[in-house]
């Protein structure tokens, strides 16, 4: 990756990236028809997608067009429907989640203590969805009751991930924690350096779970204990988004733009480098799909070699959906997407508004300082700009070489 500063290019490997705050962009996301991080999800040839213009759609399969949609009070474009036993589960930006029946009827909502950035999930007996009040919640499926609630040290942004007995999390203090689903008790914690992001569930895997953090590493636990097994290095921007896994290799994408392919013992086997932020990653036979900041759904095979991209009009956030020999996923450009597994479009659908959401640059939680030792110097029009060891992006000199009384005397600092 590279960065690109007036006349100059920069490698990632010529700055420093320190993390000045925490990861505040999910919740200063506005208004519009962006779809997020919400996945579509298909059951009975029907797919059900959340957008920024606070409504659920459920969208025909075959042809793209819309069977109904149900309004909410805050945006669904962060929350993928979670459908047990013919319910429908949801959770919108304003702390609230819905219980509704597959024809998008309302039956019961809970609001909880503050924001929700994202998906509920579900056993069928009761719902488990984190809020930006640090807490984790269980709620009876049935009437919407409110069984327990479980305190973290931080914020929360993070899709709870079940297991057997046992369910996992992740929040701002930087710890996973492993609780047990019936009583709502901690068994287990794992400290990372960061915060801890998922817009998607853990990858479990034969007794161990992947965890990943803002402190640029996944980690290999096992899942009895949550004693680290090994960690493996991802870039500089943290990563946020889920791991695939398919014939004992993981596939991890960071916020760097970066796809990487991990075997089990955790050491990259290859990389795959897009133009944006990437978040998940499908796997469908022997192909890799995903989509990525910079508007492409790209297509590359399992040793990394791209096959085809497909370009939209806005950043591609969410997991692609595999279903009937056909790729469906949402933009932010505020469209849903069907196209073949060989990158040509099937139809597109249009959420209430084509006017995209508002969000925050992918780095603004993060400082750039140029490491570079060396003195680099152009002379241009007159002018000298010099970069020195510890300027930071965005600041330089220039020096006029007419400092003279007859003309005239100048000196800019930016």
């Amino acid at each position: 990756m590279e960065w690109q500063f007036g006349d100059f290019e920069l490698e990632l490997e010529d700055v420093v990236v320190k993390k000045r705050k925490p990861f505040n962009r999910q919740w200063k996301i506005g208004f519009g028809g962006s779809i997020s991080t919400s996945s579509p999800v298909v059951k009975n040839n029907v797919i059900f997608i959340g957008a920024n213009d606070w409504h659920l759609y459920a969208v025909d399969e075959e042809r793209g067009r819309e069977l109904w949609r149900s309004k909410t009070t805050g945006r669904v474009g962060d929350c993928t429907p979670c459908i047990v036993s013919n319910r429908i589960y949801i959770s919108s930006s304003e702390g609230y989640v819905y219980a509704l029946l597959m024809n998008g009827k309302s039956i019961w909502r809970f609001r909880a203590g503050n924001k929700i950035g994202a998906s509920p999930n579900s056993d069928g007996e009761r719902v488990y969805f984190t809020s930006k009040d640090g807490y984790t919640y269980a709620l009876e499926c049935e009437t919407g009751r409110e069984v327990w609630r479980f305190k973290t040290g931080g914020e929360m942004i993070s899709v709870p991930t079940l297991h057997e007995n046992f369910l996992f999390v992740g929040s701002f203090d930087g710890c996973a924690y492993c609780i047990e689903k019936e009583s709502g008790r901690e068994l287990w914690r794992f400290k990372t350096g960061e915060e801890i992001v998922n817009f998607q569930k853990f990858l479990i895997n034969k007794g161990v779970i992947y965890i990943h953090s803002f402190d640029n590493h996944l980690y290999a636990l096992d899942i009895s204990t949550g004693k680290e097994i090994w960690r493996f290095a991802l870039g500089k921007y943290g990563t946020s988004g889920g791991s695939a896994f398919h014939k004992d290799i993981i596939y991890h994408g960071t916020r760097d733009g970066v796809l990487y392919a991990i075997t089990l013992d955790g050491r990259e086997k290859w990389r795959f480098t897009a133009g944006g932020v990437l978040q998940n990653c499908s796997v469908y036979n022997g192909k890799i799909f995903f989509g990525s900041e910079d508007g492409n759904l790209y297509c590359i095979d399992t040793e990394g070699n791209e096959m085809w991209r497909f370009k939209t009009g806005g950043a591609i956030f969410n997991l692609p959906c595999i279903h009937k020999n056909r790729v469906i996923f949402g933009s932010w450009d505020c469209h849903l997407y069907a196209v073949s597994l060989d990158g040509r479009e099937i139809w597109r659908f249009s959420t209430s508004t084509l006017t995209p959401s508002e969000i925050p640059h992918a780095y603004e939680s993060f400082e750039v300082i140029i490491k570079k030792e060396e003195v680099m110097e152009e002379k241009k029009e007159g002018y000298e700009v010099r970069f020195s060891k510890g300027v930071e992006e965005g600041e330089y000199e220039t020096k006029s070489e007419y400092e003279t009384k007859e003309v005239y005397q100048r000196k800019i600092r930016y």
